[in-house]
């Protein structure tokens, strides 16, 4: 998996550098993280994501994210406790709402890692399953742009990793360069 990230962020940089004109960005931002396994809720935590991305023209952009999805624990007999992170690869197309505001939806493939801590459950016992994988992502949301240099956002994105299926829904600050 690390040598995909280096390979996301390296084509990151060029499409960054190869865009004298767009406007680049990065930001950073919390939210809650609801997960559910096999329609089983597991609750929520807080999430935090990392990100950076090039808006190319006012209608297309693109973001490398790094998302850590908190942790959530679903108890009963026994208890099972969820963490989750990745990198999310995502083309976000944009309509400009008015002088100073945008919305957005996006489309992503999020490289993720999940981690499983089963304590005491009746017929399996207590243990730790680990698994990894890539899949499709979507987005929406709205940037308000506070001033030149500044945005505020809102989004909701719907992640799914193998059985797993985590709604982060978020607010941000961007600084924009």
């Amino acid at each position: 998996m690390l040598n995909s990230v280096k390979a996301g962020v390296f084509l990151l940089g060029l499409l960054i550098a190869g865009t004298a004109s767009a406007e680049g960005y990065f930001g950073v931002g919390a939210g809650k993280a609801e997960a559910d396994v096999d329609g089983i809720d597991l609750g929520d935590d807080t999430g935090i994501k990392v990100f950076g991305g090039s808006k190319i023209n006012p209608n297309f952009g693109f973001e490398i994210s790094y998302i850590d999805f908190g942790e959530t624990t679903l108890t009963g007999n026994g208890s099972v406790t969820l963490e989750a992170s990745g990198f999310d690869f995502a083309l976000m197309g944009i309509l400009p709402a008015g002088q100073s505001v945008e919305l957005f939806g996006k489309v992503g493939i999020l490289m993720w890692d999940a981690d499983a801590t089963y304590v005491s459950v009746p017929g399996i016992g207590s243990g730790t399953v680990s698994d990894d994988g890539t899949d499709i992502n979507f987005g929406v949301g709205i940037n308000f742009n506070m001033s030149d240099k500044f945005t505020f956002r809102g989004s909701y994105e719907m992640f799914e990793m193998d059985d797993i299926e985590i709604d982060y829904l978020s607010a941000a600050v961007l600084y924009r360069f």
